[in-house]
């Protein structure tokens, strides 16, 4: 791998938009992750070094003491691995759980992620790509008919706490 693809660690930013918060649950499952099984999750940035995936990783990333990011340009048309040769069987199990773990334990900033795929809706990006549907936006701004569905704004301290629930219908997990 060519010298010009690595990069210190600090001359990325972080998504100054980013729909996903981090509370300190999710944030200490991270730096527990990169501390016990280093670095495995690539993250994604866009030509402007900023951080559109991996915000998280990033951040605990710099507190578990990684310094280095290691840059693959890609086209899109070509997925990427990261490839872990040096993990036993059981590492290569544990990372898998945590992974996921680290992933529950994230939550959404529903007012930043409203606003974006509002503003997405314009484009010629279908919601259903996105992973999202009318209905969905509609919860998100409460103007749906669903009696007893509203989203309450949570500090970083309660969201340690905050009982998820998944909506029959799309999947998407919502604060109880």
């Amino acid at each position: 791998m060519p010298e010009d693809n690595i990069i210190d660690i600090g001359k990325l930013t972080a998504d100054p938009d980013n729909v996903r918060k981090h509370p300190n649950k999710n944030l200490s499952a991270i730096t527990g992750s990169l501390k016990q099984f280093g670095a495995a999750r690539s993250i994604v940035i866009d030509g402007k070094d900023v951080v559109r995936a991996g915000n998280g990783t990033l951040q605990q990333a710099v507190q578990a003491g990684i310094k280095k990011v290691q840059i693959v340009d890609a086209d899109g048309q070509t997925l990427i691995a990261v490839r872990r040769k040096d993990w036993s069987d059981s590492q290569a199990a544990g990372y898998a759980v945590t992974d996921n773990r680290t992933n529950d334990l994230a939550t959404w900033n529903f007012g930043e992620l409203s606003s974006q795929l509002q503003a997405l809706a314009g484009h010629d990006i279908p919601m259903a790509d996105l992973g999202w549907n009318e209905k969905d936006l509609d919860i998100m701004a409460g103007h749906a008919d669903l009696p007893g569905v509203k989203f309450p704004e949570y500090t970083e301290d309660d969201a340690d706490n905050v009982e998820m629930i998944t909506c029959p219908h799309c999947q998407n997990q919502f604060p109880k």
